[in-house]
């Protein structure tokens, strides 16, 4: 996802640790190069989430971005374990979740908090970074060709996200037999 960003975000990814760290792999030609470096970047002391949009935040505003060079989703790859999600800074309401702690501080310099995507890589049940069906908010697992498409595409719902699965060519079968047992029953 990083090298199809635009602007100052492309070909940098954010580890995640008490303190993040934006990394750029801009001068890295091949994979092998790319994935030596996020390699070197992989230590992960614990997963500090309010780091990761403090440090997306700070960027856009240090380098005076617009809206439009944010980037449009966030993919979080994770066990989805993350610290506290308990915000210490002033302005928030302390009975606004974190996401909406986090939209109110985007909101506040001129920004809209991006799209984010949890993909839970490890597996364990019970991990899960959100409470309620929050738009702006994916949450997916495991590790399929279908799961990969549909991270990748724009679609920032559930409902969405399940039409473009069961819209997909390899279900027409299914429909098509579907629409001759209604025909028929009719």
């Amino acid at each position: 996802m990083a090298s199809r960003s635009s602007g100052k975000f492309k070909n940098k990814f954010i580890t995640f640790s008490s303190s993040s760290t934006l990394v750029d792999f801009e001068d890295a030609d091949t994979l092998r190069e790319k994935l030596s470096i996020i390699h070197k970047h992989s230590i992960c002391s614990n997963t500090n989430i309010e780091a990761v949009f403090d440090l997306i935040l700070s960027h856009a505003t240090n380098n005076k971005l617009g809206q439009e060079e944010l980037p449009n989703n966030i993919l979080i790859l994770s066990d989805c374990e993350f610290d506290s999600m308990v915000n210490i800074n002033g302005g928030e309401r302390p009975t606004n979740t974190f996401f909406d702690n986090m939209k109110i501080r985007f909101k506040n310099n001129g920004y809209i908090l991006p799209r984010l995507v949890f993909w839970n890589i490890c597996g364990r049940s019970g991990t899960i970074p959100v409470q309620k069906n929050s738009l702006g908010v994916a949450l997916v697992s495991g590790f399929s060709p279908a799961v990969a498409k549909m991270v990748l595409s724009n679609k920032t719902g559930p409902f969405e996200c399940l039409l473009e699965q069961l819209n997909d060519k390899r279900y027409q079968p299914v429909e098509d037999a579907i629409k001759g047992i209604i025909a028929k029953a009719s």
